[in-house]
């Protein structure tokens, strides 16, 4: 073995050159704060929202006698979901203009 191929047998291989593992692009790959915050704030916000839904046609079916309505849980945690989804929000307002600036 010459010097520079014992080199190259020591080095770790790179995600493309090892079989079966797809490559990682460079660009785009690093997820930043902003992204991770809208996402949990969307997330939240779709929890909700499945919740109020739930909670809307629970109502519905004791105003047309089919049922009890919504259950005590159900109120206190669509309470606490809403709560959650105001706190991302505007944690999210509060930080977007100094993520904005870090970028110029």
């Amino acid at each position: 073995m010459t010097p520079s191929s014992l080199r190259h047998a020591e080095r770790p291989m790179r995600a493309a050159e090892r079989p079966g593992l797809d490559a990682r692009p460079a660009v785009g790959a690093l997820r930043t704060r902003e992204v991770e915050m809208r996402e949990a704030l969307a997330a939240a916000t779709r929890e909700r929202s499945a919740l109020q839904s739930r909670i809307a046609c629970a109502f519905r079916h004791q105003v047309a006698g089919d049922g009890d309505g919504p259950s005590e849980a159900d109120l206190m945690l669509f309470a606490q979901m809403a709560v959650q989804e105001q706190r991302l929000s505007r944690r999210f307002a509060a930080t977007r203009p100094a993520l904005v600036a870090r970028r110029r």
